[in-house]
């Protein structure tokens, strides 16, 4: 065999175990010997050594950053973001153990979608906020297995590797753009799981709707009729759910709505899309004269109805949100374009932070009288009153409802009817009201003291005797909702509104206006108008 045989020979044998060694190390589960400086860097990277971390895809941005033992979206004006989510990244991340290199060129990263324009980077800085590690998350790799790989690079470097899972969907970056708001903590409220809503007033300007929860008892079916059954025995009662509406003074037992009113009031949170600057004009934003404003007023399930002695709140508490302007979209149609409601605005009342939320979610909440309406029967329908209701919503038209413990257990009744010459079945009057500080449903700005309070509604009263107008410093005074209509009540029954309330209201005469009137929600005054 001549010389150049040979080293051809040997030639041919080199490459073909470079081949081979090529092979065997891109086809390993394992790591390949060549580790690049920047695998190293993000083998070394510690979850509690990160201070933030910031998802970048184009020209959109999203910085979290570590708040306490939470995390916050700093590129989102600081709303707090979704720890959840974020474990979940986190633990996707530390379960790459194993990587097999897939391309050695910049020229190959657009194949893998880790280029600039679709790869999405994670940039991770220390307590000292230096940056540590940089991974840029790819697209999908094919498999013919039930686990999900996937392409990444490191820094700046050209090696793109192949790995299990899937995090570049778990920042947001799994569309054609990225989400910046992902990472948000996207429910505005959330009641708790053992709580239930026993009302839900939905407040507008023009009226407002109650929806009710009470348990009824009625007696328990039995199940042993035999003649050795004690007949003398005490009868057995059994709590059962019932649902009521009620708007100005149209009050009735849902029955077959029931399932439409018993799906409102058992919502649980309210999830929201994107972060709104706080900072904006809320007139601007329809948020500080709310077309819709939502009470749901909440307790532990099944407990004692609020304002009984042994139980004066029952672990109540109060969610308000308010539903502000619609969010146009131009759509494109037939006829050219046209604008759409996509969006509104929303926000929790005195909560500070601001939302948007889709058309469909706010249709879920934006539900109106007819939707709970029942179909007319012959017989004359109930009221949902019943004596010794206490008032509700501090007054406003139709915000009355039955929340004590043993009236929450009677069936609706009927008004009792007027006797001629007898005191009013119903009378309409309007308000001012003056709320302190530790007033039942003051809103979170009233400062005023209780004796402050007292004096302003005597200041008031005092202009309304020397000919002032009601209606206006109703506009211009009262903290109720109804001030809008110069403190317009509509007409309502007796055993509607607050004891105090309503015997004043009942004792004034058409066009009388009473002395400063003391509730738990603050000091009236009240002008009887019919």
């Amino acid at each position: 065999m001549s010389d150049k045989s040979i080293i051809a020979a040997v030639v041919i044998l080199v490459v073909l175990l470079v081949i081979f060694f090529l092979q065997r190390d891109t086809s390993s589960p394992g790591l390949s010997e060549e580790k690049t400086a920047g695998l190293v860097e993000f083998r070394e990277l510690k979850r509690p050594d990160i201070k933030r971390f910031t998802v970048s895809r184009g020209d959109r941005t999203a910085e979290v950053v570590r708040k306490g033992d939470g995390w916050i979206l700093a590129s989102s004006f600081g709303y707090p973001a979704d720890s959840e989510k974020i474990d979940r990244f986190f633990e996707e991340l530390e379960d790459m153990d194993s990587f097999k290199k897939s391309g050695w060129s910049r020229s190959s990263h657009a194949a893998f979608e880790v280029d600039e324009k679709k790869g999405v980077r994670v940039t991770f800085f220390d307590t000292n906020d230096q940056e540590i590690s940089s991974i840029v998350l790819g697209g999908r790799a094919p498999t013919r297995t039930l686990a999900s790989f996937c392409y990444v690079r490191f820094g700046d470097e050209d090696v793109v590797f192949e790995t299990e899972g899937s995090p570049r969907s778990n920042v947001g970056g799994s569309g054609d753009e990225l989400e910046k708001d992902f990472l948000l903590h996207n429910k505005l409220f959330e009641i708790p799981d053992d709580h239930e809503i026993y009302t839900a007033e939905l407040i507008r300007p023009d009226y407002n709707l109650i929806l009710e929860r009470r348990y009824e008892e009625k007696p328990k079916e039995k199940k042993d009729e035999s003649a050795d059954a004690e007949e003398d025995a005490e009868p057995e009662v059994e709590k059962e759910e019932a649902f009521f509406v009620a708007s100005g003074s149209e009050s009735w037992r849902a029955d077959e709505k029931k399932w439409s009113v018993r799906s409102y009031l058992n919502k649980k949170d309210l999830r929201v899309d994107e972060a709104v600057d706080p900072k904006r004009d809320l007139a601007e934003l329809g948020l500080d004269a709310p077309q819709l404003r939502v009470v749901l007023r909440h307790r532990p399930k099944e407990s004692p109805s609020a304002g009984e002695e042994d139980s004066p709140d029952a672990g109540e508490e109060v969610v308000t949100v308010l539903f502000g302007n619609a969010i146009k979209e131009e759509k494109e149609g037939e006829e050219g374009e046209t604008a759409e409601d996509a969006a509104y605005y929303v926000m929790l009342e005195n909560g500070g932070r601001i939302f948007t939320i889709d058309k469909w979610a706010f249709n879920s909440w934006d539900k109106k009288l007819d939707d709970f309406r029942e179909e007319k029967k012959d017989a004359e329908k109930p009221d949902a009153g019943a004596d010794g209701a206490p008032e509700s919503g501090s007054g406003e038209t139709g915000t009355a409802t039955d929340t004590g413990s043993a009236a929450s257990q009677r069936p609706v009744l009927p008004p009792a009817p007027a006797d001629a010459g007898a005191a009013p079945a119903t009378v309409r009057a309007s308000h001012i009201l003056i709320p302190y500080r530790g007033a039942d449903r003051a809103p979170g700005d009233v400062t005023r003291t209780k004796e402050e309070a007292r004096q302003e509604a005597e200041r008031i009263l005092a202009e309304i005797r020397k000919g002032g107008s009601f209606a206006d410093l109703a506009k211009a005074h009262s903290s109720c909702p109804s001030s809008a209509d110069g403190g317009d009540l509509g007409s309502f029954p007796r055993g509607r509104m607050a004891k105090a309330f309503e015997e004043a209201s009942f004792t004034l005469g058409v066009g009388e206006v009473s002395g400063v009137v003391e509730t738990p929600f603050g000091f009236h005054v009240i002008k009887r108008t019919e």
